[in-house]
């Protein structure tokens, strides 16, 4: 059996349309990808795409400065995802990152392009979209698929978070022993 993690599953809010800010959620260093979001950071702001970091790490002051790009420390995490409308996962490998479950427990869809087992809470092409290539314009053209489908794929995100939810994950794990 596989028990993966799992989230508290919180109220939904209104919040106000951030469909157009992306988010990074982690540590600010190498092996996290924080490098790769800048990259991408730096193709997209051109656009006219918002971008909310949150982390700290010694990749912190070298970061890509603009306008549309903000740099927090760590926040609570309800204050987190009230800031983002798009969760963009840049490490080279996740197998099954709290933050991801934690996005889709807002109803935050999920852009990666992470190895691993990510595959397996993402639903491609329904909650998030996960693409094996750093290819800046499929990355582009997927970010403003979910844009311009946005309704669709956070539906699928508050569907899909039932699965993650801490209570229903612990008493399947009672259950089992």
């Amino acid at each position: 059996k596989v028990f993966y993690n799992s989230v508290k599953i919180p109220k939904i809010y209104s919040k106000k349309k951030l469909i157009d800010t992306v988010g990074f959620v982690g540590r600010l260093e190498t092996e996290k990808g924080i490098h790769i979001f800048c990259k991408i950071m730096e193709n997209l702001v051109k656009f006219n795409i918002k971008f909310e970091i949150f982390g700290k790490g010694s990749f912190k002051n070298k970061i890509f400065k603009h306008k549309n790009i903000k740099i927090n420390d760590w926040e609570r995490q309800e204050n987190i995802y009230k800031k983002i409308g798009i969760l963009l996962v840049t490490s080279p490998i996740e197998n099954c990152p709290f933050s991801v479950l934690e996005a889709k427990s807002y109803g935050i869809p999920t852009l990666s392009i992470s190895n691993g087992g990510i595959k397996e809470i993402i639903k491609n092409n329904l909650d998030g979209i996960i693409l094996n290539t750093m290819d800046q314009s499929k990355i582009k053209k997927s970010l403003f698929k979910i844009i311009d489908n946005y309704n669709s794929f956070k539906r699928e995100c508050l569907i899909e978070r039932k699965k993650y939810d801490e209570k229903s994950s612990f008493l399947k794990l009672i259950n089992e022993v």
